[in-house]
């Protein structure tokens, strides 16, 4: 009976009995490493959604947050798109102008309009991590044929440059 169950040990499974004798933080080990070793593998070949956002934020071209908006009409009809910007990276951004796209009712860009940002009554073209800063459109280009009153909606876009600590672009290679 004895001999009939060594028999059935040693024509079973070589990686089951090879698992058995191992301890429980052997086992801990052996499992952690390969679930580390998957991820990197998944990381280097892209396989998640997450490296290509990695790849845009490390080469500088990011979205600043645009925290709130107001949109005014001016004495002469035209309108006026002013808000607030915020730098939610830990490394400086240079941001030039915020962009409002005004919208017609079928979802077409009819206007474009430059909003310049600045910080009391000056200018800015970088903010620091965390850092505010206001923005106010001054210029307005329309497709032809549309007047501001066509606008029905409007959508702002705040791109911008990550700086690396010594000022120059990320992801910008110097020769």
């Amino acid at each position: 009976m004895a001999e009939d169950f060594r028999e059935e040990e040693n024509n079973g499974n070589f990686f089951m009995r090879w698992w058995r004798r191992r301890g429980t933080f052997t086992k801990a080990s052996i499992v952690v490493s390969f679930i580390i070793i998957w991820g990197l593998l998944m990381f280097i070949i892209g396989y998640s959604d997450g490296s290509s956002y990695f790849y845009n934020l490390h080469m500088g071209d990011v979205q600043a947050e645009v925290l709130n908006y107001t949109v005014l009409v001016d004495p002469s009809g035209g309108y006026v798109v002013e808000g607030v910007v915020q730098n939610r990276y830990r490394a400086t951004l240079l941001l030039d102008y915020v962009w409002v796209k005004g919208y017609n009712s079928y979802g077409e860009v009819i206007a474009l309009g430059m909003a310049p940002v600045f910080t009391n009554s000056s200018t800015v073209k970088t903010l620091r991590p965390g850092e505010t800063a206001y923005f106010k459109t001054t210029d307005w280009a329309f497709e032809d044929g549309y007047y501001p009153e066509d606008i029905v909606s409007f959508g702002l876009t705040a791109r911008g440059n990550l700086l690396t600590p010594s000022g120059t672009l990320c992801g910008v290679e110097i020769e």
